[in-house]
Formats: C-alpha cells, structure tokens, sequence
C-alpha cells in the first residue's frame, strides 16, 4: 500500500508569487482518494512531491522543496473537480512564464504521477509537431518522469528482447556474406546454422 503524503514528509517552500491559471479536470470519488494520498520522491529521478491538506495539493519540486504549483479540489455534484491553479512566478524559483506550459505540466503530474495513468501518448503527440519540437518534446517528458510508477515497463523490455533474437535469428544466415553470395543464394525463410 501507497504511503500518504503529508506537508512534515519532504522539504517545502511555499509559492512567493503565484499567479492564477484556469483548468478544467473533473475527478470521481476514487480518484478524488487517490490524488489526497500525494507523492513521495523514492529516488533521484522522482521530480515531484505532492501532499494534501485542508482542500488543497501542494506540488513541490523534490530536489529544491520549492512549491510550483497549488490546487484546490472542490467537490461537485457526485465527484470532485479543479477549476483553477496556482502557479509560480518567482523566476528563481521557476523560470516558466507560459500558462500552457503550466496546464500540460500539470495535468501531467495528476495524470502521471498521482493517479498513475500513462499519458506519454497524449503528451507528446499533442506537443511534437516538427524536429524541434521533438527534441524538446522527449526533453520536457523526461523532466517530468516518475520512474515508470503505474506503469509497467515489463511488456516494453519483452518487446525489445524478443526483438533481438528475432532478428538475430534471421540475421545469422546473411551475416558476413557478400551481396554477390546473397543474390546467388538468396534466405528466403528460417535457415538453420550459418555464421
């Protein structure tokens, strides 16, 4: 079982000059207990820690324990939403000034990091429309990772070994033969032996 989250858990620093952004994210009762149990950092790579108090989440860069975002989850209807957050200004502190910037961040901290979705999907393709964008696209992700929690990477490694042998395996009777040799003796289907 997760650990909760509390303000005492990590390092913190409130936000110095906050600046209000409009959202819209709409939260039904499990989710609602999901976010209030935050995020503790575990290792290097955990760039977030999050805790719940009072109504609010409190986003805290986990090296520094300076506060980037705030959020007020209020309950409506049969669920919970957040219709606005805080976000940092102090450029010491954080040096983005862009309101979109912010929305993706921070949807994808509730997304990926505290409900535990994997949204790389619909990050990056909604941000990388040209080479630039791309490189800075994967950039940003990366800064936003959390150690591939929610998320199991195990059908990925699977993929990648059985790639491998795969093509190991149908590599091995053209390996180290001339194009000369191949065109003579064409592989065309699983050939035992060879190299």
């Amino acid at each position: 079982m997760r650990e909760t989250a509390t303000r005492s858990t990590w390092k913190n620093i409130p936000i110095d000059k906050p600046v209000r952004i409009e959202i819209s994210m709409s939260f039904t009762e499990k989710q609602y207990l999901r976010l209030r149990m935050g995020l503790i950092p575990r290792q290097m790579e955990d760039k977030w820690f999050v805790f719940f108090e009072d109504g609010w989440l409190y986003f805290h860069r986990s090296w520094t324990g300076h506060e980037i975002y705030r959020a007020n989850i209020k309950r409506e209807g049969e669920g919970y939403a957040i219709r606005e957050f805080l976000a940092e200004r102090n450029t010491e502190k954080y040096s983005n000034d862009d309101p979109a910037v912010d929305i993706e961040n921070f949807s994808f901290i509730i997304g990926r990091g505290l409900l535990g979705y994997d949204v790389s999907d619909i990050y990056l393709s909604r941000n990388i429309k040209s080479d630039e964008d791309h490189l800075r696209g994967w950039g940003d992700f990366g800064n936003l990772l959390y150690s591939g929690r929610g998320i199991s990477l195990l059908p990925a490694i699977r993929s990648a070994l059985f790639g491998v042998a795969v093509g190991d395996a149908l590599g091995v009777p053209a390996e180290f033969k001339s194009r000369e040799t191949m065109r003579r003796q064409p592989v065309t289907g699983m050939t035992g032996y060879g190299t």
